[in-house]
């Protein structure tokens, strides 16, 4: 990793002083080839943290075309008397504040408010370039301390302008096939829809040979790209009698317009082909029939063919009628009635259509006309018992002058009875409540029209209502107003109920309506918790008088919590309100967020960036952040840049880029876990991986990935079932947890699999022309091998102490410590003592020889590990208690004895 670079934090230390310092931190190496030589020095200015000066909060902002940011300013230090900073942009691409002066905003601080933050509102108004920009926002200072100006706001603007092409006229040409210079020749011009970064160049081709265009390719640079250039076509005789249209592709290149595509039509009509039949009409013969007639021009020697198609269709060889060259007239059956329909007819010559007739238009329809409504049916109000009568003569009218006949229906007769005598409406009432009427007017053929009103019966019962809807944030009251429609001589009991009220300090409860009054007041305290849930959280209220006086089904009102972002992490509930109550945001204004930077977090919480659905960059750098939610980002599906740089993260958090499928930048630089690897783990995921095969093998990766990740796959030894081929490669998408899945063929010994490493996207920061992904802070490593298809794990046995109690050394046969899995022969060996001055070990033969030292005594724990042929491991632990006894020249004067073989087994 020598060219990998390492990052050095530095740190300034506060000291009694109010005055900015400065140091050098010097470099040496030493080592390999570098002993004594210097990597050069790096001069640190440290600024005073009780210095006067201007603080801006955040020191950055990034901004979309037409998008809004907010950054805050305080003094770091009380001055003595008033002090303004005056924030400029350099030119009408940022608008500050807002009008008389659109480019500066003046902010005042004063001895009792100077470290208060004052927000200022920037603007990044759009241009006509389709570049992104870097602009800046300069700060000046009077009447504080000697401080003249304060650090400048750099202002990243990404464009929002989309790279086209222009023509002219915009709806093609229209040519005639041959050697008529005045018809076969056209000329259209060309030009960019907006500013290019740099040269582009437009390539003109078509998709057919007699159609020929020039020049060939057009260009275009910064000067000249809203300057139309001047395309030549002209057409080419052929042999068949087909009028046709061409289509001209143009291509563009270079400047920000690469895969920048327009199409541009050209009618070519053929010398030879019939030409339009005119005079074509439509009209309707019937409920499903139209009848077409045309008046034929010369040339349609071999007959004609009507179409048709529905308005908004496209024309069909389906829906079309071939007919002779006699022919002046067609039917068309099988339409739906009341449809429009567009109609055109075509000539025939030498087996090909020539020239389409102008459109023409019409509605299948019964023949005739049918009833149509006059003066509008007004509503009424009945009495129960009492009957109206309304005279229906002058409420239709027939445009065929036919006598007209009625009909009616009450939609609930036991509010209201309907019925017709002559045109005559009577309405009797019958019980409290509104119910609909439809009345229709039907003449001799069977066509009719129809109006409705509404007839209400009041027997002026009270009603019982309540206010529609009441709000209020977390912490506060909502408060509903409950009315009867007549004061009743008795107090009205009511009572309410809530309906999925998690949030309110009590569910249901009482209220009384004094008699002689009107209206009571419902007041509904609003729990305050510190649960991040939607911005704008409702629930309904049920209220019912249950004395009966006032209908029996209950009424509803909607309360609504204002939730805002007001438990979210302090942070983020900052930085997305701006200048804003917490309380005020809604799904609609979180949606429109598209810039969000957080500072001083810390930590986050699952759901802070909850309904940031249109969210296209978001910086947390520099929180200290150690750990995440699982998946903390899963529904910022928009997001095109995530900054994590200068955190804690030593690790990659559980799902971070889980959902993030269209991420172009995202940095975790400056984390101590810096470049992070990033590698495609291969899992079996229908056995355990020693199971016998078939095996199913899916691509993983814990915290998916800010692009695709693909890889090569490796097997060995390589399979050779022609029938079950592995794949080459294996990848996952950008922002997802798993990919490529597929089948494993059984083999007879075991299979060794292994993801490659993947290879990281361009890294030019999506800098124009080409907007490739900028990714830093990462880097690809190879899967960890899996192993299919070898077997059940090894197991083995701790020694039993029993015959193993004396002697000069111990020897066991390690194939009797093989409880289950390969056999000896199989297995690699590796054994180690705790103390090699007491005891020595080793495997020789077959055997595991445990050997004492001379003048050793003591307890050692002797470590023996197996491997088998898959590379799996297991290792046991044991105890060895060697005894050392007097006289030493004797050489069976000691004695080793394995202790309770109550150790540990572990298994890799």
């Amino acid at each position: 990793d020598w060219n990998v670079p390492k990052t050095f934090r530095v740190r300034g230390v506060a000291d009694a002083d109010d005055a900015d310092g400065s140091a050098t931190i010097a470099h040496a190496a030493s080592g390999a080839d570098y002993d004594g030589l210097g990597a050069g020095g790096v001069a640190v200015t440290v600024r005073d943290a009780q210095a006067a000066g201007v603080r801006l909060e955040p020191p950055a902002l990034a901004l979309r075309e037409g998008g809004r940011g907010v950054y805050r300013l305080r003094l770091n230090t009380q001055p003595a008397g008033s002090v303004t900073v005056t924030a400029t942009s350099a030119g009408a691409a940022l608008t500050i504040g807002s009008a008389p002066t659109p480019q500066e905003r003046t902010l005042t601080f004063t001895p009792t408010n100077w470290n208060r933050e004052q927000a200022v509102t920037v603007t990044a108004n759009p241009d006509d370039g389709v570049a992104d920009e870097t602009l800046s926002v300069s700060h000046a200072v009077q009447g504080y301390a000697g401080v003249s100006t304060a650090p400048n706001l750099p202002v990243r603007v990404e464009d929002d302008d989309a790279p086209g092409l222009l023509f002219d006229p915009a709806d093609g040409l229209r040519l005639t096939e041959g050697e008529d210079l005045d018809t076969s020749i056209g000329v259209y011009t060309v030009r960019l829809a907006f500013a290019p970064s740099g040269p582009a160049t437009v390539s003109v081709t078509s998709d057919d040979a007699g159609l020929m265009a020039h020049p060939a390719s057009l260009a275009f640079g910064v000067a000249n790209w809203s300057t139309a250039q001047t395309v030549t076509v002209w057409t080419l005789a052929d042999g068949d009698a087909a009028s046709e249209t061409v289509t001209l592709r143009h291509a563009a290149s270079g400047g920000g317009y690469d895969s920048v595509f327009g199409d541009y039509a050209v009618r070519v009509s053929d010398e030879d082909a019939a030409p339009a039949p005119t005079a074509v009409s439509a009209e309707a013969a019937g409920p499903t029939s139209l009848l077409v007639r045309w008046t034929a021009s010369a040339g349609a020697q071999q007959g004609f063919v009507v179409q048709w198609r529905r308005t908004g269709e496209a024309w069909s060889a389906s829906r079309q009628l071939t007919l002779a060259a006699s022919a002046r007239s067609a039917r068309i059956d099988g339409l739906t009635l009341g449809a429009g329909y567009q109609v055109r007819v075509l000539g025939l010559n030498r087996g090909d259509q020539g020239e389409p007739s102008a459109e023409a238009r019409a509605v299948p329809a019964p023949l005739g006309q049918a009833p149509r409504a006059a003066e509008r049916l007004e509503d009424v109000r009945l009495s129960p018992g009492e009957t109206l009568e309304i005279d229906l003569s002058g409420a239709f009218e027939d445009p065929d002058s036919a006598v007209l006949t009625f009909e009616a229906l009450s939609l609930d007769e036991t509010v209201v009875e309907a019925s017709v005598s002559a045109a005559a409406l009577r309405l009797r009432g019958v019980g409290a409540g509104a119910a609909t009427v439809h009345v229709w007017a039907v003449d001799p053929s069977g066509l009719s029209a129809s109006q409705t009103l509404l007839a209400t019966v009041s027997a002026e019962q009270p009603v019982l209502s309540v206010s529609s809807a009441a709000e209020a944030p977390e912490g506060g009251t909502a408060r509903l107003t409950v009315q009867l429609s007549v004061p009743r001589r008795t107090a009205t009991r009511f009572v309410w109920s809530m309906v999925d009220a998690a949030d309110v300090m009590k569910p249901s409860g009482e209220g009384m309506i004094p008699a002689g009054e009107t209206q009571a007041e419902i007041a509904i305290a609003i729990a305050d918790d510190d649960e991040i849930e939607p911005p704008r959280e409702w629930f309904l209220v049920d209220l019912l008088a249950p004395d009966g006086c006032c209908g029996t089904a209950p009424v509803q009102a909607r309360v609504t919590v204002l939730e805002g972002v007001c438990d979210r992490t302090p942070a983020v509930r900052d930085a997305l309100r701006g200048e804003a109550p917490c309380t005020a945001a809604t799904a609609a204004t979180l949606a429109e967020v598209r810039t969000l930077a957080v500072s001083g977090a810390g930590s986050l919480r699952a759901g802070d960036f909850g309904g940031l659905t249109g969210l296209r960059t978001l910086d947390l750098s520099g929180n200290g952040l150690s750990t995440l939610p699982d998946s903390p980002f899963a529904e910022l599906s928009n997001l095109r840049t995530l900054l994590l740089e200068n955190n804690a993260f030593e690790m990659l958090p559980t799902g971070l880029f889980a959902g993030l499928g269209r991420l172009r930048e995202a940095s975790l630089t400056g984390n101590p876990g810096a470049p992070f690897a990033l590698a495609v783990e291969l899992v079996r995921t229908d056995a355990l991986p020693w199971a016998a095969g078939p095996a199913t093998v899916e691509a993983h990766i814990a915290s998916a990935a800010p692009f695709a990740l693909r890889t090569r796959l490796s097997a060995e030894p390589v399979p050779t079932d022609p029938d079950a081929p592995l794949p080459a490669r294996v990848e996952i998408a950008a922002g997802e947890l798993s990919g490529t899945r597929f089948q494993v063929p059984a083999t007879e010994t075991a299979l060794r699999l292994q993801a490659g490493s993947a290879t990281l996207p361009d890294r030019n920061c999506g800098r124009a022309p080409h907007r490739q992904p900028c990714l830093r802070g990462f880097k690809t490593v190879p899967s960890a091998v899996l192993v299919l298809f070898h077997g059940p794990p090894l197991t083995l046995l701790v020694p039993n102490p029993e015959p193993l109690a004396a002697g000069n050394g111990l020897r066991l046969p390690v194939a009797s410590l093989i409880a289950s899995g390969e056999t000896e022969g199989a297995l690699r060996w590796q054994a180690s003592s705790s103390d090699d001055s007491v005891a020595t070990v080793r495997v020789r033969d077959g055997m595991l020889e445990v050997v004492p030292e001379p003048g050793g005594e003591g307890a050692v724990e002797i470590v023996l590990t197996a491997m088998d042929a898959a590379g799996q491991t297991t290792t046991i632990h044991f105890e060895v208690q060697v005894e050392f006894h007097w006289p030493i020249r004797q050489t069976r004067g000691w004695r080793g004895v394995i202790a309770t073989p109550s150790m540990s087994k572990t298994a890799q």
